[in-house]
């Protein structure tokens, strides 16, 4: 591996965690807005976890 790749690996890996608790978050906030059941919070946290999928 080239030096420059040394360094990207550990990178991405601190990106895809950072997309994963970007994600926690947003459920976590839905979840604390309101415990009911509602088809609008469906799909933010369906949102939520397909701007995670390109990171990893």
């Amino acid at each position: 591996m080239e030096t420059g790749e040394h360094g990207l690996i550990p990178a991405l890996g601190v990106l895809v965690l950072a997309a994963k608790l970007f994600n926690t978050a947003i459920e976590r906030v839905v979840d604390y807005i309101s415990a009911e059941q509602h088809p609008l919070a469906g799909q933010v946290k369906d949102a939520g976890s397909a701007g995670r999928a390109p990171a990893a």
